[in-house]
């Protein structure tokens, strides 16, 4: 393509690239760069938001046919801000999808006050089909946007969207999306030949067992919310209402044991013990603590129950805040003593729990934290966890439901990134 044709290399302007993988966005944002290099010498600033790239060494802009060219990571402000001198003309980022809501207002507020022209590459869509990150924004807010395809793996035909790939097995919509990868994990494929499970028409019989789980125990809650509420009122005006409120609550326990095959007596107890409240039926809250050495490596445990690691963490206690409740947790589980804390995001456990076998009785919200810690290994509480270890950010072993996106997103806000709340 011609690439004055598009305008990209007007004043003043937002330019998004834009597409599927494989449909040669890093390819036109090199040679946009070669291009800006012929005239503007060293007035130009490139950076790739890839942020498993951000502890490495030459650091570059890659095409998939290995075409590279030198770059800077950026995963917040600062990391543009040091580079924003008056000599300055464009800056060209690299997989902007990664990149915060904040990071794209600021870029956007900075064309017109450093007289600069911002030029990105991202992907539009996620393996899901849906907007990723923030691409939906700079939609909005670009003065130029190239829409590239690539070609299906299937049919050979324009391919718009990103098939994520795992032998035969068809991806499921409520897999973590960020799972950085190439052909090894991702193809191109168009509207025909895109795979993708968990969709409300093709949900199998274990997923709508865990819908029919969800819904009970949303009914479960409002009905429990105004047995409580109820018997703070006139009794005589309410007491209809409460007895109805009580069978539902009874009639609801009662389907919960038919569905995951426990008592309704058992289904009963446990909601009463998760339940210290008594004034309003609300989620769980839980602790966990991504701790990381200094060799950027992460320290995981080994659940007794599932076999799997996870971070260490656990139930919140009303004695405590949330990060003394992570870091009391983290000195119990493995022996190591954490510093710089950072607060990581607020993730709804339930939304990763693809197994009803796995699905807890009541909602969770899991707070994450994060810090540094000098401690050489750790030292395994083993009444608590079968194993504690330092685990390299690229070799991390079988992780329990929604982990990974919190050992990922724990990286980036170690290094400067914004809190996630899911």
């Amino acid at each position: 393509m011609q690439i004055d044709d598009q305008k990209i290399l007007k004043p003043n302007n937002l330019t998004l690239i834009t597409g599927c993988m494989f449909s040669g966005k890093t390819t036109l944002l090199i040679q946009i760069i070669n291009e800006i290099a012929k005239y503007s010498r060293e007035k130009y600033e490139v950076f790739t938001a890839n942020p498993t790239l951000v502890s490495k060494e030459d650091i570059c802009l890659q095409t998939h046919g290995g075409v590279t060219f030198p770059a800077k990571t950026v995963v917040n402000i600062e990391d543009i801000q040091q580079y924003l001198h008056k000599d300055i003309e464009y800056l060209i980022i690299d997989e902007v999808q990664f990149l915060s809501h904040a990071v794209i207002e600021y870029l956007v507020d900075q064309i017109q006050k450093q007289d600069i022209s911002v030029i990105v590459g991202g992907l539009s869509l996620d393996f899901r089909k849906l907007p990723f990150g923030s691409v939906h924004l700079l939609s909005a807010r670009a003065d130029v946007i190239v829409k590239l395809q690539a070609r299906c793996s299937i049919c050979n035909g324009p391919a718009h969207f990103t098939q994520r790939i795992s032998g035969d097995r068809i991806p499921n919509i409520h897999e973590p999306v960020l799972d950085v990868g190439g052909v090894d994990k991702y193809t191109a494929r168009c509207y025909k030949h895109h795979q993708i499970s968990g969709l409300s028409h093709d949900k199998n019989a274990s997923e709508k067992k865990i819908e029919v789980i969800d819904h009970l125990i949303s009914i479960r809650s409002i009905a429990k919310t105004a047995m409580n509420y109820g018997a703070s009122q006139d009794p005589h005006k309410l007491l209809y209402e409460l007895e109805r409120y009580s069978y539902i609550y009874k009639l609801v326990n009662e389907c919960l044991s038919q569905v995951v095959s426990i008592d309704s007596e058992t289904v009963f107890e446990l909601d009463e013990q998760l339940s210290f409240d008594d004034t309003y039926v609300t989620p769980k809250i839980a602790t966990a603590y991504a701790v990381y050495d200094d060799l950027d490596r992460v320290l995981l445990v080994k659940r007794k129950d599932l076999n799997v690691w996870a971070l260490p963490g656990g139930w919140a206690d009303v004695d405590t805040n949330a990060i003394g409740n992570a870091v009391r947790e983290l000195s119990q589980e493995t022996g190591v003593n954490a510093l710089q804390h950072r607060f990581v995001g607020v993730f709804d456990v339930r939304k990763y729990q693809l197994s009803e076998s796995h699905r807890d009785a009541t909602p969770i919200y899991l707070l994450v934290f994060c810090g540094r810690t000098t401690s050489i290994e750790p030292i395994p509480n083993y009444s608590e966890v079968s194993n504690a270890r330092f685990f390299s950010l690229d070799s991390l072993p079988k992780l329990s439901a929604g982990v990974q996106i919190q050992i990922v997103h724990s990286y980036k806000v170690l290094n400067g990134e914004y809190a996630l709340f899911d």
